[in-house]
């Protein structure tokens, strides 16, 4: 038979979780900002359809565009297309993080 962990008064750590560690996180316990290069950008097209997004390496969204949203931040300068034939998410990626950026949902690199 196992024996219970011993109870902690309210507040109390877990002293084993204090020092685990996660990689999104520094030796200090400090989050580590994200790398521009990290983002996950997606994307999808289909003839009058567009989509754009970016998110976290953890998968949280930092933003979510459709079809006339993308098209509006195509035509005002805010995100590049790639100058490649057939561009694919790797290629929007540096066009999304830049966006991203310039629309204040992300800290500058």
């Amino acid at each position: 038979m196992t024996q219970a962990p011993p109870a902690r008064a309210a507040g109390e750590s877990n002293p084993a979780r204090k020092h685990a560690h996660r990689p999104d996180q520094t030796a200090d316990g400090m989050f580590r900002k994200i790398q521009p290069h990290e983002y996950v950008c997606s994307t999808w097209f289909e003839r009058d359809r567009a989509h754009v997004s970016l998110s976290t390496p953890k998968g949280r969204v930092v933003f979510e565009l459709w079809d006339d949203d993308v098209l509006g931040a195509i035509e005002s300068g805010y995100l590049k297309t790639p100058r490649v034939p057939r561009p694919g998410d790797h290629d929007w990626q540096p066009s999304a993080v830049q966006y991203a950026i310039d629309m204040g949902l992300i800290p500058p690199r």
